[in-house]
Formats: C-alpha cells, sequence, structure tokens
C-alpha cells in the first residue's frame, strides 16, 4: 500500500511540474508573439531575409549536420571575438550596427521582459542581434533547426540562465515564410519572470 501512495504522489509531482512547464512555454510563446507583432511593424523580415538568402547559390540548402564552409569560418571569428576579445571582423559590425539590429534594440528598450532577440537566415546565420549573441552559426541548433527544418512553430526551448545575456530566460522561435517558402527564423528571448 505505501508504495502506490508513493507511486501516486510522484505522479501528482510529475504532472504537475509538467503543467507548469506546459504553461510557461504558452506564456513565452504568448508574450514573444505580440513582441513579433510589433517588429513586423518596424522591420520588413522579407525584404531582409531576401538579401541575406541571396548571398547562396540558388537551391542551397542546410542540414542539421552540414554547415556551409563562409559560415563556420565566420562562427569561429565570431566566437573568438566575443570570447576572447578578438578582432571584431567587419561583419560583425555589419550584423550588431544594422538598422534592424538597433530597430530591435529600440524596441526591445520599451520591453522589460525582452532579454534578447536575433534573426537568422535560410542557412542558420545570425544577421540582425540585439545584443550580441554567443555564437554567429545558429544553425546547428534547436532555436532554428525545429522551426526551419521540422515547421514546428512556435518552438519554445527550455528556460535556462543564457550565455550571452546573463539572464535566466526562456527562448521562443518563429519561422519566417515569404510565399509559402521558409526564409529565416527569429528568436526572442524573455525573462523567466
Amino acid at each position: 500500500m505505501k508504495l502506490s501512495k508513493s507511486l501516486i504522489l510522484l505522479t501528482l509531482m510529475l504532472s504537475t511540474g509538467l503543467a507548469y512547464a506546459d504553461d510557461m512555454a504558452t506564456k513565452i510563446a504568448e508574450k514573444g508573439e505580440r513582441f513579433l507583432e510589433s517588429l513586423q511593424k518596424e522591420i520588413n523580415f522579407t525584404e531582409l531575409l531576401s538579401k541575406s538568402n541571396s548571398m547562396y547559390s540558388a537551391g542551397a540548402t542546410r542540414t542539421a549536420t552540414a554547415v556551409p564552409a563562409d559560415i563556420a569560418q565566420k562562427d569561429k571569428q565570431w566566437i573568438d571575438w566575443k570570447k576572447n576579445g578578438g578582432n571584431k571582423e567587419a561583419f560583425i559590425t555589419e550584423v550588431l550596427e544594422s538598422a534592424c539590429s538597433k530597430t530591435v534594440q529600440q524596441l526591445s528598450a520599451r520591453k522589460n521582459y525582452i532579454t534578447e532577440v536575433f534573426i537568422m537566415d535560410k542557412m542558420g546565420a545570425t544577421i540582425c542581434a540585439s545584443p550580441a549573441t554567443s555564437d554567429y552559426d545558429q544553425g546547428d541548433e534547436a532555436k532554428w533547426q525545429e522551426p526551419f527544418l521540422n515547421g514546428k512553430t512556435p518552438f519554445v526551448g527550455k528556460t535556462e540562465k543564457d550565455e550571452s545575456t546573463g539572464v535566466t530566460q526562456g527562448q521562443v522561435s518563429y519561422l519566417l515564410k515569404n510565399a509559402g517558402q521558409n526564409i529565416g527564423v527569429i528568436t526572442i528571448g524573455l525573462k523567466s519572470k
């Protein structure tokens, strides 16, 4: 009899924890969607991503494991700059000081629950960010893969302390499309409390 009471108690605890996690994910997705709607009034995602995606050869695609060489090289340079104070290459300045990044920064500053926002192109490269992300290549992470490759949108990641912001946050990622085609992903970080 004691075993069954313990099992019932454990089941109740787990189901309560899962319900809380589902509720938290729903709240993160709802807040993220409201912020995304305000960004869409200020940023033309189709234009922004068309420009970035046009740099790749026609028909170029990315899988979860195949990293284009130029993205891998830029990712290494970005990480070196971010972690070690290495050279701030021109492409880093271009991403972080773009009109898109400045708009994201201004809109985020008005919402005290937004911790970060970044936009990735069809290969997972960061093309707009505020603040600077930990790395340039997001294509090897679930935040890009789940929406872009698997169509799971919104995709809510687990709540954790983020390396780039230093804040405990949840992230929600949305697939960006144009004329039925996947063109990119936006990830929005939100304070967990």
